[in-house]
């Protein structure tokens, strides 16, 4: 009988640290398992909310965005504007069904800037290139000085002297051009993503 205690303490002994290294391998297993399903929740997560901004960013019935803060996220701001009214928008392909192209971006944004940053935004800007001559189309979001100056134009379009917009640009967007519109405070900037 003795004998048969001994090895029921043995046996208990020795299956102790088999059943908790069994516990242990099944938790590493586990635990792995809870991440994966929480990085497969975040992604999900993360797809609705970037089909979300894909629909508003699609319909251009969506009304401008007015929030500075918001637009130095998206491209760089050498400056912060007093006022930014802006837009992203997909490209339209050049086909004619007009479809958009899921990777190709315009965003185009009214800045003002106090006289101070605006001199240094210019001086910043010819830098890069010589200033030249531009027109470019009023957008019926626009400020109403900009869009009343369209219509006195005769054309509804915008002249103004054009810089480059390398000071703003981050990636996505590769290309554009700031335009300041003759005879206001304003500037237009236009970047795309090509």
């Amino acid at each position: 009988m003795q004998s048969l205690r001994k090895l029921s303490t043995i046996t208990q002994v020795t299956a102790a640290p088999k059943i908790l290294n069994y516990l242990l391998i099944l938790s590493l297993c586990w635990l792995p398992a809870c991440k994966v399903y929480d990085d497969i929740n975040a992604n999900a997560n993360s797809n609705a909310s970037n089909t979300n901004q894909t629909i508003n960013i699609v319909n251009k019935d969506t009304p401008p965005k007015d929030s500075a803060a918001e637009l130095g996220k998206i491209i760089n701001l050498p400056f912060m504007p007093e006022e930014a009214d802006w837009r992203e928008e997909p490209v339209a392909q050049s086909n004619d069904n007009k479809a958009p192209v899921s990777n190709q971006r315009r965003l185009i944004a009214v800045l003002k800037f106090s006289p101070e940053d605006m001199k240094k935004v210019i001086e910043q800007a010819e830098k890069h290139n010589p200033p030249a001559e531009a027109t470019l189309e009023a957008e019926d979001w626009f400020p109403a000085e900009l869009t009343t100056q369209s219509q006195l134009s005769g054309d509804e379009t915008l002249k103004g002297t054009a810089y480059a917009a390398n000071d703003f640009i981050i990636a996505p967007f590769n290309n554009g051009r700031l335009t300041r519109i003759s005879e206001t405070d304003f500037f237009v900037l236009e970047l795309y993503s090509m």
